[in-house]
């Protein structure tokens, strides 16, 4: 007995129901994946090809389910990019800079972010008092302990130079 490694070429839509099955596997996918949070366009065209591939689905399906949710407004990046920098803003606090290299990371148009941006002030200099309040800093601590906070907010992708103005103009 001989294998062969050539796959069965799938059948014309319109041949059979199948398409309209995986739709709605792949939607149902979909839905889940958006129970825990927004999702950008990327993220999810990202998770559904993932899932198509584990299932030998074609792509096509893939785009149509896309539009379908971009069309019924579950996908929605402009709610993405609210969503997402408020629950940073809240949990994370990072500054704009790293919420802007998140947001790139996560397939938002730069135009996207940009237009976000400008349209919501994000006060730096109030979460970086946030910050070191919750670190407990004071000019009593030792300079090793003053240098470990200072590397804490640098490495949230606040400037060094915002940093020491903030602690010069006082907690």
């Amino acid at each position: 007995m001989t294998y062969s490694n050539t796959k069965k070429p799938k059948e014309h839509p319109q041949k059979n129901n199948k398409p309209k099955e995986e739709t709605t596997f792949l939607l149902q996918n979909a839905y889940f994946f958006l129970r825990f949070r927004e999702r950008s366009e990327q993220e999810m065209h990202a998770y559904l090809q993932k899932k198509a591939q584990k299932h030998n689905i074609d792509e096509w399906v893939v785009n149509i389910v896309l539009e379908d949710l971009k069309k019924n407004n579950y996908i929605n990046d402009g709610r993405f990019i609210e969503s997402f920098v408020s629950s940073r803003l809240r949990n994370k606090q990072k500054s704009p800079y790293v919420l802007k290299y998140e947001l790139r990371k996560k397939g938002i148009s730069e135009e996207d972010i940009e237009s976000f941006f400008s349209s919501h002030t994000i006060h730096e200099g109030n979460l970086i008092k946030q910050l070191l309040n919750k670190y407990s800093y004071s000019q009593r601590l030792g300079k090793k302990e003053q240098n470990k906070i200072i590397n804490r907010l640098i490495r949230r992708g606040f400037r060094y130079a915002d940093i020491k103005k903030t602690i010069e103009e006082g907690l």
